[in-house]
């Protein structure tokens, strides 16, 4: 009987026991991200200007420079049809010799002539864009808008004519020539203070001179100085030169 005992034992030790293995974690499904509405990627200001760079491009002759192109493309692909059309009769006969008085409908000569003419129509365009871009860009510099309605009414007023553009320019341009000159004129009064020639000046011309530089008042910085002797004004004159020649 302790035997039998025993060898229940034995058997129970030896047997192995299985442990029922824990389910794997099943991970929670994740939701996709809702997609963003591409439109709100998208500035409209861009479509305004590139509105305007192409309104600007077809005004300047850009519509005509287009034509062209197609054109010179058509006869590219003309050469290089018959020049398919030569390699494909080489092909199936390499003694293969045009008949006399044959010539092809587009010489080889003409070939490199339309390609070059092709290339040089491209850069155009692509001068003429850049032209235009740069004119529509410096007009919005300058006027520097802020909301949609002052940007539509930057970029109508660039588009509305070309000429328009151009003073628009040319007017920026004065206007910062006029802020060099006035820059000038006030660096060239503190130089002359600051010089011998500032001696010759009487008491009453000091004070009006201080006056009008402490208010940056060009006019009547100027006005004092017309009243000064000729030397005292050569002296401010050749300051002003030197400040404008430093601008430069």
């Amino acid at each position: 009987m302790a035997n039998h005992y025993r060898k229940l034992d034995d058997d129970a030790v030896a047997a192995p026991v299985s442990i029922p293995a824990s389910p794997a974690p099943v991970a929670a499904p994740v939701s996709e991200p809702a997609a963003i509405p591409e439109s709100l990627f998208v500035d409209p200001r861009v479509d305004l200007v590139s509105a305007a760079i192409q309104k600007l491009f077809v005004a300047k002759g850009g519509a005509d420079i287009e034509l062209q192109i197609d054109l010179a493309r058509q006869n590219v692909q003309n050469a290089l049809a018959c020049r398919r059309a030569e390699a494909a009769r080489l092909a199936a006969n390499p003694n293969a010799m045009r008949e006399k008085g044959e010539r092809p409908l587009v010489t080889v000569s003409e070939d490199r002539l339309h390609s070059r003419e092709l290339t040089r129509l491209l850069d155009q365009r692509e001068s003429l864009r850049l032209q235009c871009r740069n004119m529509i860009h410096e007009t919005l510099h300058r006027m520097q808008p802020r909301t949609e309605q002052e940007w539509a009414k930057a970029i109508e007023a660039a588009t509305r004519d070309i000429d328009d553009v151009g003073n628009m320019l040319a007017a920026g341009k004065r206007e910062e020539e006029h802020r060099e000159e006035h820059l000038a004129v006030l660096k060239a009064t503190t130089q002359f203070i600051k010089s011998d020639a500032y001696k010759m000046v009487n008491g009453v011309h000091r004070e009006e001179l201080m006056a009008a530089l402490k208010k940056c008042d060009l006019q009547a910085i100027v006005h004092v100085f017309e009243k000064l002797a000729p030397a005292a004004r050569d002296a401010f004159d050749e300051q002003v030169r030197k400040q404008l020649n430093r601008a430069a």
